[in-house]
């Protein structure tokens, strides 16, 4: 007991020398004392007439508020230092900093962490880690420099070159080639802060992210670890294989895969030569990879198409809202499949040609009755109809049947006639089989004409004929229809995605030579067909009105092909300020080339009315009423007509009509409502395409993770690669036709992953459809950074051209 008690009173007087002559020489503030509240021992000493206090511990200092815990210190008593060694720690605010080592510099309250790894712990559970790190105890705030990175406890991670850690804001702050990873999205920015109470990062710059084939860039936003959910400001632009999107203000929500994005949102399809245009936008991507969005806020789509002279003539259609999505042709019902083929074969029936078709018909059948009833056709049919009995009954004879051309031409009923013959023994079979042959051998033109006679199964002998024929239709099936052991058949699902657009309310449609107006309209790829509802009304070359209940078009080659105005179909052109031509049916039918309407046809009880001129002025107004009519037009104007079945003309002088009977019922003109410019419909400017500008550019590579986290990164590239390469082999057992090139294979994946890990895209062998092998393959990362001792890996050369990397058994990857 006395012995402890000399010590400690060795110790407080030990610590109260130095104050002392800090108080004699200037006064200083209650914080900026330090104590030294525990040790083993401690002892002064010189070393070139400096003075040194030497602690032998654990020893505990206290500053600032400030623990720091050491195994030994040196304590400079005049330059006001204390050099700690082993097991050195920091511990302030429920933050612990931790390294072999360090510098503190008293009257600076800064502590220098110098060293092979230095470790700062916050009570969040977030680590970061560098070699390099200032913290001053009394502002609670860490510098680091040379590289740094940090992870949370979910497993997320951050690193930079440089970089800050506030204690008290708990806020990290890195600069410099900043990268982030958490999940399956990889960021990278030029400054970011993190905020471990809020479990968000901030990015102060220009900022790219990756999440498989998406890509995304902007100059400011943040990213929710905890809610997965990244937004994106200033100047934002994203895009993925099969789109681009640009925007002021975004959100993306990985769990739920979708996008929001708002103020002036352009998202561009180069491959269909179309943008959409909106203030808001909203973008989802389902597990099934089936697209769906909806744009609203003044919303467009401007499609950049072709007018009839192969020149490029931009469409644009508006909407209040305007939807498109997306489903795999395999999900959709048959009955859809059925009805929306139906649909389209409808609209193709040439109604005109048919007619035409079938009054030749009736017009060749007129003629072949009276050409029947004369004597010398008569005869020829009399001597047809001996030559055919002969033949009937000589192969009556020989226990055959003849064929059913000659009972027809007989005027007899072929089943009835074969009926009535008795069926051969085995002896008379077998007297057939010889009658046959003597026949065939005599010469085959006795009986040229007839149709080939089927022998009895038992007689024909040559069944390796007849395998060889079950073969060839074999190989004319599908091969997925010749599987024969059905759980070894692989179903080959056509995953192809359709695409439909709705347009609800509102809806407006200008280009040069055609605009349009409906409250509704409906588009799928499925049958090209653009179904238009509610007063649908098109104006063709401007002075051309044309309407209808319902209004369907059809494209082709995004060219538009057929219209179909269906129920009060009507047609009215502008003759001048006062007179119209018009045409009314219950049906349309429009016929374009090159997006030119060449022809239409008005089915269903035409009435029409059209006013001639002479030397200029209309003089006369001409009222026809047929069946069905057809009309071919040139540039817009009618160059002939057609009337078909029960047709009226009447011709009045103008002045003799009075002004009510020179309308057909329901004229309704409505030029009034025609969008005049495409300004009528939107007047954004559009982005040009800046896939090109971000493809070359290059990943994060992560090396201060992996070189302060044991390869952390490289395990994570390891796992996505296995998942990847899951995925792909899922695909191959539903796809029997999969592709065997790997550049064509990370493109139908849409593989991020491979693209990241492989220099080259080498050729990809698929060996029974059950696993992936690559002839190359390593990983991108500095050379100074070393696997992770558990992800060890054996590289045997097989030959010049062909490595295989095969995992040891203790790699956890």
């Amino acid at each position: 007991m006395l012995r402890k008690a000399v010590i400690s009173l060795f110790l407080l007087l030990a610590c109260l020398v130095p104050l002392r002559a800090q108080s004699q020489s200037a006064p200083v503030a209650s914080d900026s004392v330090i104590s030294l509240l525990n040790a083993e021992w401690a002892k002064l000493t010189q070393v070139n007439y400096r003075d040194f206090r030497l602690v032998k511990g654990p020893a505990v200092f206290f500053h600032n508020g400030a623990y720091l815990f050491c195994d030994s210190a040196a304590w400079d008593i005049k330059a006001e230092i204390i050099k700690a060694y082993r097991n050195v720690r920091i511990t302030q605010d429920k933050t612990v900093l931790r390294s072999d080592s360090l510098t503190y510099f008293i009257s600076e309250n800064l502590a220098q962490f110098r060293g092979p790894l230095v470790d700062v712990f916050d009570n969040e559970g977030d680590t970061l880690r560098t070699n390099n790190l200032d913290y001053n105890t009394k502002d609670s705030i860490a510098v680091f420099r040379n590289g740094g990175a940090m992870k949370d406890k979910d497993g997320n991670i951050i690193e930079g070159r440089n970089g800050t850690y506030s204690s008290s804001s708990k806020v990290f702050t890195f600069e410099d080639d900043v990268q982030l990873f958490t999940d399956s999205i990889f960021i990278k920015s030029s400054k970011m802060d993190y905020v471990t109470e809020e479990n968000k990062a901030y990015f102060r710059d220009r900022t790219y992210l990756w999440r498989e084939d998406a890509f995304m860039k902007a100059l400011a936003g943040w990213y929710d670890t905890e809610n997965d959910v990244v937004n994106f400001n200033k100047e934002v632009y994203m895009n993925t294989p099969d789109y681009e999107m640009w925007a002021g203000d975004l959100n993306y929500y990985r769990t739920d895969n979708r996008v929001e994005a708002y103020d002036n949102v352009e998202m561009l399809d180069t491959l269909r030569e179309t943008a959409f245009v909106a203030h808001k936008a909203i973008v989802s991507i389902d597990s099934l990879n089936n697209d769906h969005m909806v744009f609203t806020n003044q919303p467009s789509i401007i499609y950049y198409g072709e007018n009839e002279n192969n020149v490029k003539d931009t469409l644009f259609l508006t909407a209040d809202s305007l939807v498109l999505y997306t489903v795999r042709r395999c999900d959709i019902t048959e009955e859809e499949l059925t009805e929306r083929e139906k649909n389209r074969d409808d609209i193709l029936v040439d109604a005109i040609e048919e007619a035409e078709k079938k009054a030749a018909e009736l017009r060749q059948k007129a003629y072949e009755e009276v050409m029947a009833k004369r004597p010398e056709n008569i005869a020829k049919q009399t001597k047809l109809k001996n030559d055919a009995q002969k033949k009937v009954d000589s192969l009556a004879a020989l226990g055959l049947a003849a064929p059913d051309s000659l009972y027809t031409l007989l005027g007899l009923d072929p089943a009835a006639e074969k009926s009535l013959l008795p069926p051969p023994s085995q002896s008379e079979a077998l007297e057939d089989e010889v009658s046959k042959d003597s026949i065939s051998a005599a010469g085959t033109e006795q009986i040229s004409d007839l149709e080939p006679v089927s022998e009895p199964e038992s007689l024909s002998g040559d069944k390796k004929e007849s395998a060889e024929t079950a073969s060839e239709e074999n190989m004319s099936k599908p091969q997925s229809a010749v599987v024969q052991d059905s759980t070894a058949a692989i179903p080959v699902v056509d995953t192809t995605k359709i695409r439909f657009i709705e347009g609800y309310r509102n809806v407006k449609m200008y280009r040069t030579d055609m605009q349009a107006l409906c409250d509704s309209l409906a588009y799928s790829d499925l049958d090209s067909l653009a179904r238009m509802y509610v007063e649908p009304v098109l104006w063709h070359k401007i002075s051309s009105q044309l309407t209808s209940d319902v209004m369907i078009l059809m494209m082709k080659n995004g060219q538009l092909n057929r219209g179909s105005m269906q129920q009060n179909a009507m047609i009215i052109t502008q003759e001048d300020s006062v007179h119209y031509d018009q045409i009314k049916s219950t049906e349309m039918l429009g016929h374009f080339r090159n997006n030119e309407l060449f022809r239409y046809d008005v089915l269903g009880g035409v009435n029409a009315m059209f006013y001639l001129k002479e030397d200029a002025a209309i003089t006369t107004v001409n009222i026809k009423e047929s069946q069905f009519m057809t009309v071919a037009l040139k540039d817009g104007v009618a160059q002939r007509m057609k009337y078909y079945e029960q047709t009226k003309s009447d011709a009045y002088p103008i002045i003799n009509l009075e002004k009510e009977n020179q309308k057909i019922k329901g004229f309704v003109w409505r030029d009034d409502q025609r969008p005049k410019d495409r300004f009528y419909i939107t007047d954004r400017t559009l982005y040009s395409s800046e896939r090109q500008l971000y493809e070359g550019l290059e990943m994060p590579q992560y090396q201060f993770v992996n070189k302060y986290f044991d390869g952390y990164m490289s395990k994570v590239y390891l796992a996505l690669v296995k998942k990847e390469e899951e995925k792909l082999q899922n695909k191959l057992r539903q796809d029997s036709t999969f592709c065997t090139s790997f550049e064509k294979l990370c493109t139908q994946s849409d593989s991020l992953f491979f693209k990241l890990l492989s220099d080259e895209l080498d050729s990809l062998f698929v060996q029974n459809l059950a696993f992936v092998k690559q002839e190359k393959f390593r990983f991108n990362t500095p050379g100074n950074i070393s696997t992770p001792s558990n992800c060890t890996q054996k590289v045997e050369a097989l030959d010049e051209n062909e490595i295989v990397i095969d995992n040891s058994e203790d790699s956890t990857t």
